[in-house]
């Protein structure tokens, strides 16, 4: 008689198993295009990243309801594609972190969706750096209220430009590669 409780046991949860389906069918698709530039004095390497990520519901027919292979229905798919320009910026796709320093204090900067997050010890909020829309070697960056354009330079250095309006004056902040 304990036997036949343990088949049934077993025989229940085989069956709750087989009954889980997916709710969402991902597809991410990755394409890295890497072009060289001669421009006579010196030779460059330009690299664009494309992902696209497509996001499904799955849904099946109710008229095969009870059969073994359903046909699946069409629904609405969710698309976003990214496009990130990394010749212009030291990231790579296995370097996503790296390490700056700025006036004696050490920062973090680490790879974001578009652009990048700054952290250092004395601020627990880290900031966002986003690549500009308009031009892709430029990045808008907020710190602490004022808006700022940076870009990084032949080095690795990442200068920051902002607007000081006691002075009067474009201020400039340079965040030193750590080698």
């Amino acid at each position: 008689m304990k036997s036949i409780y343990i088949v049934v046991a077993l025989l229940f949860m085989y069956t709750v198993n087989a009954q889980t389906d997916p709710k969402k069918d991902i597809t991410v698709e990755s394409k890295k295009v890497t072009t060289t530039v001669n421009n006579g004095t010196e030779i460059k390497k330009n690299t664009v990243e494309y992902n696209k990520r497509t996001e499904q519901d799955v849904k099946l027919a109710e008229g095969d309801k009870n059969k073994i292979n359903q046909s699946r229905v069409d629904t609405p798919a969710q698309i976003t594609e990214t496009v990130r320009v990394t010749d212009n910026t030291p990231f790579t796709s296995d370097r996503k972190s790296i390490r700056y320093e700025l006036e004696g204090k050490m920062c973090q900067f680490d790879m974001h969706e578009n652009g990048f997050l700054i952290s250092d010890s004395s601020s627990n909020i880290p900031t966002k750096v986003e690549q500009s829309d308009a031009d892709s070697t430029q990045f808008v960056m907020n710190d602490n209220g004022k808006t700022g354009i940076g870009y990084f330079d032949e080095k690795g250095n990442f200068i920051v430009q902002q607007f000081d309006k006691n002075s009067n004056e474009i201020v400039s902040k340079i965040y030193t590669l750590m080698k």
